[in-house]
């Protein structure tokens, strides 16, 4: 389903699933092709106004597992 939003003078995003006046659509970074979800995990940037539409990116992290935090049990 398609988004629309518009961001207020501080930056925060506020969206619909209709467009309102003022709303503009909200699109999405794809998910990188080397994300791993055993070894990364995805946060979504912040919101940019790209005039005709709202950009949300992600930035790709690296998760930090230690062996002292794995739990056999759970598996």
């Amino acid at each position: 389903m398609q988004k629309y939003g518009i961001l207020d003078t501080e930056g925060n995003l506020f969206t619909s699933s209709k467009q309102i006046d003022g709303y503009k659509p909200v699109k999405y970074a794809e998910i990188p092709k080397r994300f791993d979800e055993t070894k990364h995990y995805l946060l979504e940037s912040e919101p940019i106004d790209k005039g005709d539409h709202i950009y949300i990116g992600n930035e790709l992290h690296e998760l930090a597992i230690e062996d002292d935090e794995f739990d056999e049990d759970l598996f």
